[in-house]
């Protein structure tokens, strides 16, 4: 073997600090690809849609329903159909996913940290239960990532320069990604802070940090009003923000709630980082020991008010991993997702988390990176927190500027690597545990809607499979119908939903038949969470019935909530 062969190539990958966190994203991604997860995921049916039609078509239209710029992600998505002929999408997820471990990792260590802790915040990255969930769909979870933290490294250098044309570069890249997310609108918020601290924060430098971005909204919002579509998107961040903070008194109680759900939410997401990280040496410093009591404090506040993790729906819930629409989700096979014991666990060891990983971004005197990652996280969350809906997906793009300012923090100190990992195996396995249970019941539910929608004046609309199913299949045709008998304003986002009469429904509860309700089929499918398997029911209703405005869901404390 000689040394630029394969073995020397493997050690270099290794020896790299983003080495570990990619295998640990290929292994995730590997699970992904051996479970098959073609149908839609949670709300990437969206982007499915649209990517097909421009590539097929040539036509960019955005899905009215999702309040996201969407544009680049569109279009990325639609490129690579195009170039690859229909490759899965969890394949362009996992290359945008590894590209956002890689820039985290290089970030770390081109700000001074050293490897280990470099490669403790890839890992976080790629193992977080967010990340997991994502990467085998169409969501823009990855895609965001990796232009943010490619923006994140450009403010960096720009803050610590006060140079016009590096901050108009890292402006540019924080304009790209908002042209997914417009949550990048508070990605400059650490570089202008450390520029306002060192008397460097002028007219020029403001402009240049926030010019991209405001000419990509100016230019969005022109594309929007100019549209003939009559729902082609929006700017969200005044269209919900700005109504919310008009009636900020009246939501300060659900503002603070999030806020508590926040930091033990994102300490479980930086769990891996956390447990290496050594207590004593931290908490010796008055500064850091005082933010690491505060971030202890609000956990135990959250708890209280809120009860164990996880907090939040969407991807995580007592269910298991990823979105579920389906009714009956008591009666699913959820295995240790359902133990409270792990749940209230998970919550002390996330508290502890907290602690330590506030306590390490205390650590030490101004810093432009770490303070330049820390605003990015602080003004990422600014949008979703003043917003009329907010789930624990909306943390992720929190995570890298977090982990990556707790790794700088630990710069120097002496870690416990193997404490550290040994987490990241238990928590990855969990989370990937999870999304296999996830992907299979998925693919289940599209066989078993599938043949409910085969059978005689039944077809794909009038079967409730779920949201992922009813949007996929009924959203389009179901507004072409509205737009065509109602104006634009008229017609409420869910109002889609009630056009097609229901004739058969999915559920994961059996023994639901009655004089009105008849089963109709099954479908057994393995799960790790249960060594039985388990199971979904398709039932028929004898009289066709209107659909809920709002189908049930869990919620992350175990509570359901409309969608």
């Amino acid at each position: 073997m000689t040394a630029g062969g394969p073995a020397a190539a493997i050690a270099r990958v290794i020896r790299n600090p983003a080495g570990a966190p990619l295998l640990a994203l290929a292994a995730v991604a590997g699970a992904a690809a051996v479970w098959n997860p073609a149908p839609p995921l949670n709300d990437d049916w969206m982007f499915r849609l649209a990517a097909d039609r421009l590539a097929s078509e040539g036509t960019l239209r955005l899905a009215g329903y999702g309040p996201a710029t969407q544009v680049l992600h569109i279009a990325g998505a639609a490129l690579w159909k195009s170039l690859t002929g229909g490759w899965p999408w969890g394949l362009y997820s996992s290359l945008w996913a590894a590209v956002a471990v890689w820039n985290l990792c290089a970030f770390v260590e081109e700000s001074g940290g050293d490897r280990r802790t470099a490669a403790l915040a890839g890992v976080c990255l790629a193992l977080c239960p967010v990340a997991v969930a994502s990467v085998p769909s169409l969501m823009m979870e990855m895609p965001y990532a990796a232009l943010a933290l490619l923006a994140l490294r450009a403010l960096a250098r720009g803050a610590a320069s006060a140079d016009v044309a590096a901050l108009s570069a890292a402006g540019a890249w924080a304009a790209a990604a908002f042209l997914v997310r417009q949550s990048a609108v508070g990605l400059p918020l650490g570089a202008a802070w450390c520029l306002w601290r060192a008397g460097r924060l002028d007219a020029r430098r403001l402009a240049a940090l926030w010019g991209p971005l405001s000419l990509a909204a100016a230019g969005f919002a022109l594309w929007s009003a100019a549209s003939a579509d009559p729902s082609p998107g929006g700017l969200h961040v005044s269209a919900r923000v700005v109504p919310f903070l008009m009636d900020l008194p009246a939501s300060l109680p659900a503002v603070f709630s999030r806020l508590l759900a926040c930091v033990p939410t994102l300490g479980l997401f930086a769990l891996p980082l956390a447990a290496a990280l050594p207590s004593r040496e931290l908490l010796r410093a008055p500064a850091a020991r005082a933010a690491g009591m505060l971030a202890l404090l609000l956990c135990v506040l959250a708890a209280a008010w809120r009860g164990p993790l996880p907090m939040l729906g969407n991807i995580l819930s007592r269910t298991g991993l990823g979105a579920l629409s389906l009714p009956g989700f008591e009666a699913k096979a959820a295995g240790p997702f359902a133990w409270p014991l792990l749940w209230w666990a998970l919550t002390a060891a996330a508290a502890a988390a907290a602690a330590l990983l506030a306590a390490s971004a205390a650590r030490g005197g101004p810093s432009p990176a770490r303070d330049t990652a820390l605003g990015a996280a602080l003004g990422q969350l600014l949008v979703p927190l003043l917003n009329d809906v907010f789930l624990d997906r909306y943390l992720f793009p929190a995570l890298p500027g977090v982990a990556a300012a707790a790794a700088l923090g630990a710069s120097g100190l002496r870690l416990n690597g193997l404490r550290g990992w040994a987490v990241a195996a238990l928590a990855g396995g969990l989370w990937t545990a999870g999304l296999v249970d996830h992907l299979a019941w998925n693919r289940a539910r599209w066989r078993l809607a599938g043949e409910g929608a085969a059978r005689s004046d039944v077809g794909a609309c009038a079967v409730n499979g779920g949201y992922e199913w009813n949007a996929y299949w009924c959203y389009e045709p179901a507004m072409e119908e509205l737009r065509a008998t109602k104006p634009a304003a008229e017609i409420a986002p869910e109002s889609w939903l009630s056009v097609t009469p229901r004739r058969a429904f999915l559920s994961f509860a059996p023994g639901l038949e009655s004089a009105q309700v008849s089963r109709a089929g099954e479908a057994a499918y393995p799960t790790p969470l249960s060594a039985a398997g388990g199971r979904l029911y398709l039932y028929e209703l004898n009289a066709p019935t209107p659909w809920p405005a709002r189908p049930p869901r869990p919620r992350g404390d175990g509570r359901t909530e409309g969608r």
